[in-house]
């Protein structure tokens, strides 16, 4: 995998002397990678948020106003849209993106900025991803997978405050929602509050007992005691 080719500023980061280094495909699923020598201390480099879900109806239009000009505007943005879903589906990056983009221009949509960001993820254009984002939660407060995308950006650019924020939102919007309480656990490892990266993973024993051991094993702080669900 290749670094990312933006550069994007980065918040300071915590005493420890921790190595963070995101996965480059958010379709990738997270591999634990522990130390064997327990002197040695854990750390996030290889723990990572999951990837945000995009799997909107296909059926679902855009807001539609009663003015001619207004509904046919609408009808091209999500005609652009809809394309733009069957390339990204189909792996061209690219040229998806360049659907979304004209599609937001013509109407701006929370669903369609939602896929926006998660192609510049994938571009590895982080500072770009956050924005769109930002503008998906801006356009619709209540959607779960845009707070998650946007704090899973900003933990990307290494601006953990504003990621623990972002994820802690997306736990309160969707209380299962696992990959936002496990992003939520690193975002308070890097901020060094370890009383609440513990909260996240007794949490996480109940919703996804792998991702629980994953953010345990991320600090030797963390002991992972399968209190609330069965090791395997």
């Amino acid at each position: 995998n290749s670094p990312a080719t933006n550069s994007d500023n980065a918040e300071p980061r915590s005493g420890r002397s921790r190595l963070l280094s995101l996965k480059r495909s958010p379709e990738r699923e997270l591999e634990e990678r522990t130390k064997g020598n327990s002197t040695q201390k854990a750390s996030t480099a290889n723990a990572a948020p999951h990837p945000i879900a995009l799997n909107p109806p296909a059926t679902e239009s855009l807001p539609v106003s009663s003015a001619p000009e207004v509904i046919s505007a609408q009808s091209a943005a999500f005609a652009l849209y809809e394309r733009g879903l069957v390339l990204l589906d189909g792996g061209n990056l690219k040229d998806a993106l360049g659907l979304f983009q004209a599609s937001v221009k013509l109407t701006p949509s929370a669903k369609v900025y939602l896929s926006l960001g998660d192609v510049y993820l994938k571009l590895d254009k982080n500072n770009d991803a956050e924005k769109a984002f930002q503008q998906s939660v801006k356009l619709n407060p209540e959607a779960a997978e845009a707070q998650y995308g946007f704090g899973l950006a900003s933990f990307r650019l290494k601006r953990f405050a504003s990621a623990r924020d972002a994820f802690k939102k997306a736990t309160v919007l969707s209380p299962n929602m696992a990959k936002a309480h496990f992003g939520l656990g690193l975002a308070y490892l890097e901020l060094g509050q370890l009383d609440a990266q513990t909260v996240q993973v007794r949490i996480l024993e109940k919703l996804d007992k792998k991702l629980a051991q994953q953010l345990s094993a991320a600090s030797p702080q963390v002991n992972y005691s399968c209190r609330f669900s069965v090791c395997q």
